[in-house]
């Protein structure tokens, strides 16, 4: 079991840094850091905007609402938590850059910084942490770049190229001593300068100007994320080489005691056994539904429903998730999918789907009552003519509904199927037994080993029947 749990490990650790490197933002591993810089935010500053919820990366200007709301209605208490004393170079001291960058974002937004303070702080910063931009993660380009206009406006020093790191630790150290300077004998020439500073952007093909220092804010934020990402992972042992890739040793440089926790407890008689994950697009919910991920479904149905409305075709059908101790199915599909089951359906029914301006819906098989009456012993499926009844429902809630048809009650689809195989199938594995006796108690390792070893047999045996 321990090479299992190091092997789990191992996949854990690589498939987040790949989808890291490739899906930046969306990624797990900046939505789940993002997340939990802002909730340790909201709950050391403003614990009751918890109570709302939490906001995701993508709503990340309900966070900054929620702060200058806050901080609108309570000046002093809000300039408590502003423009704390850069860092001293090498001084060691717990600081969270993101936490601080969101705070002053909603400080300078309410009208509590000014230009020359917020640069003032933020060149002192990066002076003496270097590494919000010489590192800035896996974006279009580094911090340096991002760096660039400031700098030149602030020392105006023309229209030069690019700056080196070396040049940017420099400028970024003449400025910060230049404010300061002018602000504490009153003057505002460099800060009349940066006043209003604009940054150009190509957005939809166009070339437009668009505010610099919350640019430039949103980009470093993402870099202090990034800062965060890459310290856990070296920690865990697999460090982010200059290219991207993962460079791993397999050495955790911090015990995690947790993942020592699990394996111990995964090579105990009270542990798990692993089965390899499919990466197909389809993962489990619970132990009983197959679930097929549904990233950009909406986008694809309203594309499929603009066409259809030229042409009028809609016979999609699409599975979504299966029940696997049922095999009942939920699925979107099209209308015309239906057709032929409103054509047997009562008047109203067929004149609310003829009615019905929906080219899609969700929806999900049920046994026919009719054919269950009969007492047929295979139980089909059969599709039923309720898209009416589903049409214009989010994903979400019919998927609930399928849920609770195939588990809840006693007249659930699993209850059904168990009710109609009072015998189980000739040579069922003694595995799946359980499936048809509601008595049977649900499989033990003993039993699972026993059948893959029986399945495992019969494979190698040419003669053999198929499991």
């Amino acid at each position: 079991m321990e090479q299992s749990v190091n092997g789990i490990r191992d996949t854990f650790y690589r498939d987040l840094a790949a989808g890291y490197q490739r899906d930046k933002e969306r990624s797990f591993l900046y939505q789940y850091f993002w997340r939990e810089s802002a909730h340790e935010l909201l709950e050391k500053v403003l614990p009751q905007a918890l109570e709302e919820g939490l906001p995701g990366p993508e709503n990340s200007r309900q966070l900054r609402a929620k702060l200058s709301t806050a901080m609108q209605e309570n000046r002093d208490w809000a300039r408590t938590l502003l423009l704390r004393d850069p860092p001293g170079n090498g001084r060691k001291e717990r600081r969270d850059f993101w936490q601080e960058l969101v705070l002053n974002d909603a400080g300078y937004q309410t009208g509590l910084i000014t230009d020359t303070d917020y640069y003032q702080w933020l060149t002192a910063y990066l002076a003496a942490r270097d590494i919000y931009y010489k590192d800035s993660g896996p974006w279009d380009t580094g911090g340096t770049a991002w760096l660039c206009p400031l700098l030149r406006a602030g020392l105006r020093t023309g229209s030069q190229g690019g700056l080196t790191k070396a040049q940017t630790e420099r400028a970024l150290k003449e400025l910060a001593r230049q404010l300061e300077e002018e602000r504490a004998a009153g003057k505002t020439e460099t800060a009349g300068r940066l006043h209003n500073l604009k940054q150009r952007i190509v957005r939809n093909g166009q070339m437009r100007q668009v505010d610099y220092l919350p640019w430039l804010t949103i980009r470093l934020e993402r870099a202090a994320l990034h800062s965060r990402i890459r310290t856990w992972l070296q920690d865990g042992g697999y460090p982010l080489r200059a290219d991207g890739a993962v460079a791993a040793s397999g050495e955790p440089r911090k015990q995690d005691f947790s993942l020592r926790l699990f394996g111990a407890y995964c090579d105990s008689p009270e542990g798990y056994d692993f089965t390899p994950r499919d990466l197909s697009g389809w993962h489990m919910s619970g132990k009983e539904f197959c679930v097929a991920d549904a990233n950009g479904l909406e986008q694809l149905l309203k594309a499929l429903q603009q066409r259809d409305r030229q042409n009028g075709t809609a016979y999609l059908y699409l599975p979504l998730a299966v029940h696997l101790q049922s095999g009942c199915v939920f699925f979107v599909a099209g209308k015309a999918v239906y057709e032929s089951a409103y054509g047997k359906a009562g008047r109203m029914a067929r004149d609310a789907y003829k009615n019905d301006k929906n080219f899609y819906c969700f929806d999900y098989l049920r046994l026919d009552d009719a054919f269950w009456a009969a007492d047929a012993a295979d139980a089909p499926f059969r599709l039923r003519p309720v898209f009416h009844e589903n049409a214009g429902r989010s994903y979400s809630a019919v998927l609930n509904d399928f849920k609770r048809y195939c588990v809840v009650g006693s007249k659930s689809a699993i209850e059904v199927i168990r009710g109609l195989n009072d015998e189980a199938p000739s040579g069922t594995p003694g595995a799946f037994l359980w499936a048809f006796y509601p008595s049977e108690p649900e499989p033990s390792r003993s039993v699972m080993d026993a059948f893959y070893r029986v399945r495992n047999d019969t494979k190698r045996s040419p003669g053999g029947p198929m499991i």
